[in-house]
């Protein structure tokens, strides 16, 4: 049985009216975890003393090196926004990652061999979707 797999060959990403050719990726969803763990004096011995976790607040961070137009994006003037940000792994739209994000940071780069690329960093404000438009 063939199994679906993704790449990143054709994602594109926008934020702010902004669309771009993503490059790479990283999506970081995190959970607290508030330790709920009780010491009890049936529990006397080594194997009895196992902490307890209980999940909390859940988060997500993004990065994403993209092409820089030769525009440029306005770059400066989104760090500090809040929008709506979208990574669209395929040119399909069959995987679309999506949510409320603010930009925390832009680093424009290039190099002699390459052609000039930009890493935008946000920090999810709400729930991200998986698949949003599937």
């Amino acid at each position: 049985m063939a199994t679906t797999i993704f790449h990143g060959k054709r994602s594109s990403g926008s934020f702010t009216g902004l669309t771009f050719k993503i490059l790479s990726w990283t999506l970081i969803v995190t959970c607290d975890m508030a330790e709920g763990s009780i010491m009890d004096v049936s529990a006397l011995g080594p194997t009895k003393h196992w902490k307890e976790y209980l999940p909390g607040f859940k988060d997500w961070t993004a990065t994403i090196e993209c092409l820089l137009p030769l525009a440029g994006m306005g770059a400066m003037t989104i760090v500090g926004t809040e929008a709506e940000l979208t990574i669209t792994v395929t040119d399909t739209g069959a995987r679309l990652y999506k949510g409320n994000a603010i930009c925390t940071g832009i680093g424009p780069s290039a190099t002699s061999s390459t052609i000039g690329a930009c890493t935008l960093n946000f920090q999810g404000t709400d729930q991200l979707e998986e698949n949003a438009n599937v």
